[in-house]
């Protein structure tokens, strides 16, 4: 561990503010809420990513089968278009699921209703991809 000097924190990118600095207070802050929010509704949160994983397994499927023209969903098609019906869908999700976390720290009180909504929007979409399967 490297050597501090009096009155500084030794946490990564926190470790050359003094403890004083009101920058350093907000960011410790900022991420002690946003730890908060995803432990307090972790179960919220776990249902979410088992949704997404559905859903996206499921879109890759559609995807290989029919190309991703057909997809609904306007931004997971660009990405798809560019990135191919693999790696599209799945960068798609992991962006869909950062701006659920960023919403769910900007407005905890909003968590539940947001991941319930957002669970049940992508089970929808899983069942949908696996029925145009058939």
């Amino acid at each position: 561990m490297l050597p501090q000097a009096p009155g500084h924190h030794a946490v990564g990118f926190l470790a050359a503010r003094p403890k004083n600095s009101s920058t350093a207070r907000r960011t410790e802050t900022s991420i002690r809420a946003l730890a908060g929010v995803l432990w307090n509704d972790r179960w919220w949160m776990l249902a979410v990513l088992i949704a997404a994983v559905l859903d996206g397994a499921s879109t890759i499927a559609f995807m290989r089968t029919v190309g991703h023209d057909a997809e609904f969903h306007p931004a997971i098609r660009l990405v798809s278009a560019w990135f191919g019906p693999g790696l599209g869908p799945i960068i798609g999700k992991l962006g869909q699921l950062v701006a659920l976390i960023g919403l769910c720290w900007w407005r905890p009180a909003w968590t539940r209703v947001l991941c319930v909504l957002t669970t049940g929007l992508s089970l929808a979409a899983a069942m949908l991809n696996v029925a145009q399967l058939r």
